[in-house]
């Protein structure tokens, strides 16, 4: 008993040091005594990037689970003989499974992850779901809240690195505040490319998705960029949608004033625009047209509050976004089906079978779900 007792505490304390190590960003002291677990699970840093793939891994609820399953003696020792090598291989084994998964099925993505986080200029992961406190060139990086990311430079930064930061398919919305005090909302399934801190002649960001920017206002301009649309500002607040898989693109401006600027994928012909607050740029990709339209505010930055809202949308734009806000595929059965009109307005929170509750009894339309698929049929 007195050897079981050993290997168990063995084992808690190589746990113990992971969990450390989650907290601390400080893996080089991980397990480093153990020959098995080097050989396992590799230098400390594949050990790091390994368990930040697999964000739901939890060490004290793997510990505790394993600790309720034993049943004798026997069966603990056998157990927690490489207890701390099993969880830290289940962390590994997931990353495996994705990977080999995606070269036959489908590439692993950043939208496979659960929650927002950020990429670093060195590859680095930061898990936001966690608690952040970073200092990175003289930039510091925290999350004092639970939706909530910032971006604080100190005196006389000269250096600028650039982060991204992703909020998957199936997330929560997610905040960003630049180190020039800009704030930004970010939707489910976009990404924001940023530099640590803003030098030279223009602050620029990248966006792919949706986000609702509150820019500070400053004599250096400030411009999103987008596959198709780029919006140049000095203090505004507006909402940029620019989903790579939305045949219509928007910015939406809600005060201020912005200069929208289109162009296609084929050619360099460009559009420009000038919006003023309680207008509307859409970009046609297909047709490459720009139009410029008075909007509802309120109606085109609903998600902000948590809304999903539709007027006279049809069921093909109205499942896209659902397949986003939840993750989910989706397969129509006839392509009639795509057309159908609804009036909708409801709070994510309340999920997305309660939603297709209320489609069916405004249009009839039916739905079977299987797994992550939504079969849509009349």
């Amino acid at each position: 008993m007195m050897q079981i007792k050993k290997e168990i505490e063995e084992a808690n304390k190589i746990l113990k040091e992971i969990e450390e190590a989650l907290n601390t960003e400080d893996w080089e002291h991980v397990a480093t005594h153990d020959n098995y677990l080097k050989k396992e699970i590799g230098t400390p840093r594949q050990l790091y990037s390994n368990i930040k793939l697999h964000e739901s891994f939890n060490i004290e609820n793997a510990l505790g689970k394993f600790t309720q399953k034993t049943q004798s003696p026997r069966k603990i020792k056998t157990i927690y003989k490489y207890i701390a090598a099993a969880c830290v291989l289940l962390a590994s084994m997931t990353y495996l499974t994705f990977h080999y998964w995606g070269k036959e099925k489908a590439e692993l993505t950043p939208y496979s992850l659960q929650h927002a986080y950020l990429i670093l200029d060195n590859g680095q992961h930061v898990n936001l779901n966690q608690k952040v406190n970073l200092d990175k060139d003289g930039v510091t990086i925290t999350n004092p809240g639970a939706s909530k990311v910032i971006y604080t430079a100190n005196q006389n930064v000269e250096t600028t690195t650039q982060n991204k930061l992703i909020v998957p398919l199936g997330a929560e919305k997610y905040i960003l505040q630049l180190s020039d005090g800009t704030i930004v909302k970010i939707n489910v399934g976009s990404e924001l490319t940023f530099p640590s801190v803003f030098t030279g002649d223009n602050r620029i960001v990248e966006l792919s998705g949706e986000a609702y920017f509150d820019v500070t206002h400053s004599t250096t301009p400030f411009i999103v960029r987008s596959k198709n649309m780029d919006v140049k500002v000095l203090g505004t607040t507006f909402n940029m949608m620019v989903y790579p898989e939305e045949p219509v693109i928007n910015t939406t401006l809600i005060s201020g004033k912005v200069m929208v600027t289109c162009h296609s994928d084929k050619d360099s012909i460009t559009q420009t625009a000038v919006l003023n607050p309680g207008m509307q740029a859409n970009y046609q990709k297909e047709v490459q047209r720009l139009e410029i339209n008075p909007v509802d505010c309120e109606y085109y930055t609903a998600w902000i509050k948590g809304d999903l809202s539709f007027e006279n949308a049809s069921m093909e734009e109205i499942m896209r976004i659902i397949a986003r806000n939840y993750n989910l595929k989706i397969v129509f059965d006839s392509e009639e089906l795509k057309d159908i009109k609804c009036f909708i307005s409801i709070k994510k929170e309340k999920g997305f079978e309660e939603i297709l509750k209320i489609i069916n009894m405004a249009t009839g339309v039916q739905f079977r779900t299987e797994n992550d698929v939504i079969h849509i049929y009349k």
